[in-house]
């Protein structure tokens, strides 16, 4: 067995629910109120496929120093058509509120709550990034201070200006598995939402439009992030489908549940990449059934699903340092590199209880103190139009 065996997969997320489940008496209820219980569940799959995504891609790297798609279709998906559904539920979930707004929306609340929402885990996730770089730099300023400074910046910004190594050391983008660009494509998003409100006819001020304006033109500058636009536009029009009674009724069917089953299956079995319009339509087709409230005959709705999805942000954030630490600081990458496939996978299995609990102790500790601080912030806008939905990978 290997790290882009199927069974693998299976293993990994059976110990994953086995862990949550063992674990349930400690953790709160998921929430409810309003909440879409089958997007709730679904995310912590799609954070924890990203995380086997890149213990494939780590195992290919050791061997040939080169950071690229594992040699299969299905470990290749379990990133980039995780990464393509964060960014539809992240373009569902706000495109519903700007929908659901009434004339005005709170632009300010809601950039306010993107910032509690985002901030606290990631600078925790930063911190823990240049505490490696610094050690596995020997405590050594190789670079003037001033270009350190600009380095910083740039991945304290979310890379929304780009990212780079980190005091000359070159494995900097390893200890986070690369995973902030597509926050980036998320904050692109969030800042050209002011743009999408007035098309909908939600008013919005001269520097709210002003800041989509240089998003997008940012976003079409650096053209990486414009290969992900169809995900977010697939979310977007999943929002009107959603509530059309004919396409819930369909959901709630197990019809519904083979068409997004056949749906995701298709992208995988047929694309080599989920970065296309084709795949990307598939998903979004299955994306939408679930936004519509199937929940996979239950799966997704159940509470350990439910579990598992509440601290999806962290488990996204921290998952390619827990590899990094374990590889290179634990065991040594010359090492893990001469192990068979096998000892390979049990690593990885090991570190599925440690990832989830670094995960949950980011979440109750980082991320909920600073969403307490929304209301009182926040005010009536707040509740009006509320940032504090959680970022679909957010992710």
């Amino acid at each position: 067995m290997g790290p882009t065996d199927p069974l693998f997969a299976v293993l990994a997320v059976g110990l994953a629910l086995g862990v949550v489940h063992a674990c349930r008496r400690w953790l709160p209820a998921p929430p409810g109120g309003g909440r879409n219980a089958a997007i709730d569940g679904l995310r912590g799959y799609l954070a924890f496929f990203v995380f086997l995504h890149h213990a494939a891609i780590w195992r290919g790297y050791l061997a040939t120093r080169e950071w690229t798609a594992p040699p299969s279709r299905l470990f290749t998906h379990f990133g980039e058509s995780s990464v393509t559904l964060f960014f539809m539920i992240t373009a569902f979930l706000f495109v519903r509120k700007l929908q659901a707004a009434r004339g005005g929306f709170g632009w300010g609340a809601f950039f306010l709550g993107r910032v509690l929402r985002l901030v606290p885990a990631y600078a925790l996730a930063m911190g823990l990034m240049f505490a490696v770089v610094a050690v596995d730099s020997g405590w050594t300023l190789l670079e003037p201070k001033h270009v350190v400074a600009r380095e910083v910046a740039q991945w304290l910004a979310f890379s929304i200006a780009g990212y780079g190594p980190v005091n000359g050391f070159g494995g900097t983008h390893l200890i986070t598995a690369g995973v902030v660009w597509s926050l980036a494509s998320e904050w692109h998003f969030y800042l050209a939402l002011p743009l999408l409100g007035l098309a909908l006819g939600r008013r919005a001020g001269a520097v709210p439009c002003l800041l989509a304006a240089a998003s997008l033109a940012l976003a079409a500058w650096q053209h990486a992030h414009l290969a992900v636009m169809p995900a977010f536009a697939g979310g977007a029009l999943a929002v009107p489908l959603a509530q059309r009674p004919g396409v819930r009724r369909l959901a709630a069917s197990p019809a519904g549940t083979g068409l997004v089953l056949a749906g995701v299956a298709l992208a995988v079995l047929l694309f080599p990449t989920a970065y296309a319009p084709a795949p990307m339509l598939l998903l979004a087709c299955a994306f939408t059934l679930v936004a519509a409230g199937c929940s996979l005959s239950g799966a997704l709705t159940s509470r350990v699903s439910r579990l598992l999805g509440e601290p999806t942000y962290s488990i996204y954030l921290l998952h390619g340092l827990v590899l990094y630490v374990a590889i290179h600081w634990v065991f040594g990458a010359t090492v893990v590199a001469r192990w068979p496939a096998p000892a390979y996978c049990a690593l990885v299995l090991g570190l599925v209880p440690v990832l989830l609990a670094l995960a949950w102790a980011s979440y109750r500790w980082i991320e909920m103190p600073a969403l307490r601080l929304l209301p009182g912030l926040g005010g009536r806008r707040a509740q009006a139009a509320p940032g504090q939905e959680r970022p679909a990978a957010s992710l």
